[in-house]
């Protein structure tokens, strides 16, 4: 094997510099603003944001650390990616208490041990496991390491992280896909096969639907949600298309529980809308609203058009144009599912 030299100077200004009072992460010299991360290196540093170091998570914190599970996995790896979450979650959470100089940078920044962490998965990401080890050893204590080897490495192959590319935990990467895409893309049936930007959508309505019901903790979950994936008006879409259809459609909108691993048709029409609002086709998305709500509804939504393109626009990855199946969507509802939401795994709490 070929030894790997590691410059000293280089390690003054890089992890171990990142313990040090004062100190900024990047190589560039400059802190780093939590938006300007991948939308995949947000969601991942969301979970210990959301988690936070209270002895224990509050009610609104474990719904919003459940959805962030689905959004990052909703597939059939999805124990398996929860588990590494979680165990980086703890890691940071932990290091960062155990700090003789904790951090104390605004949440809207990414704070020293979070410019360690993607530090270190990003070389992960780029097949430098060994030099991201070396460099881990200078900045984790002994017992972190082994672990967080073992999680890094899992995250990097799981699809949310592994279909953001080798920069994906790069901070102010511009390499995300545009919006520009008018291809068409076929129906799915599954969460586990939505695109990334879909799932954050799909998993907030299904959030605000569930909580709804909830007396404070239905205002609560979805604004959380938003706010620790740097995306703090999202929810304005997500409730816009929602109370409408709650409020005015003619049938009840099938909104389905979090833990269902189908869509249904009420959810591609939601997500249909949304990718409408998102290109900025105004006479394709008046037509597709048309279909499944009342003439007032849609009049008030398209009131706002302009809006719900620019908020949409923010995810910063793009939401595709589906043909779905809406049949085929409606069939499959007609199939019994029974709810495993409590036996499901969940974001750690």
């Amino acid at each position: 094997m070929n030894p790997i030299i590691i410059s000293t100077e280089a390690l003054k200004s890089a992890p171990r510099a990142l313990a040090q009072p004062g100190s900024v992460q990047a190589t560039n010299g400059a802190p780093t603003l939590f938006r300007d991360l991948p939308l995949p290196a947000r969601l991942l540093l969301a979970v210990p944001r959301a988690r936070g170091r209270a002895p224990k998570a509050s009610i609104a914190a474990r719904y919003v650390l459940d959805t962030l599970g689905r959004i990052i996995d909703a597939g059939s790896q999805r124990q398996h990616t929860i588990e590494a979450v979680n165990l980086l979650a703890e890691i940071l959470l932990n290091s960062a208490s155990r700090s003789a100089q904790p951090d104390t940078a605004p949440a809207e920044w990414l704070s020293d041990t979070e410019n360690l962490v993607l530090c270190l998965l990003c070389k992960i990401q780029a097949g430098q496991a060994e030099e991201a080890r070396n460099l881990a050893r200078h900045s984790l204590d002994a017992p972190s390491i082994e672990p967080f080897s073992k999680a890094a490495t899992a995250l990097c192959s799981a699809e949310c992280f592994r279909r953001g590319g080798e920069h994906v935990f790069t901070p102010s990467w511009r390499g995300m896909p545009t919006h520009d895409d008018a291809q068409e893309h076929r129906s799915v049936t599954l969460t586990s096969e939505l695109s990334l930007g879909e799932a954050v959508l799909l998993n907030a309505l299904r959030l605000r639907k569930r909580t709804l019901s909830y007396a404070g903790l239905g205002a609560k979950v979805v604004p959380m949600l938003c706010h620790h994936v740097a995306l703090p008006e999202l929810q304005t879409v997500v409730d816009a298309v929602l109370i409408e259809a709650i409020r005015f459609s003619a049938h009840p909108p099938a909104v389905q529980c979090m833990c269902c691993p189908d869509v249904s048709a009420v959810e591609a029409e939601y997500l249909t809308a949304l990718a409408n609002f998102c290109v900025g086709d105004g006479q394709r998305t008046q037509r597709q609203l048309s279909e499944w709500l009342p003439t007032e509804s849609v009049s008030r939504l398209m009131a706002r058009h302009d809006e719900f393109e620019a908020l949409l626009r923010q995810i910063g990855t793009p939401l595709p144009n589906r043909l779905w199946d809406i049949r085929e969507l409606r069939a499959r509802e007609e199939l019994h599912h029974d709810c495993s939401h409590v036996n499901e795994p969940s974001m750690i709490h």
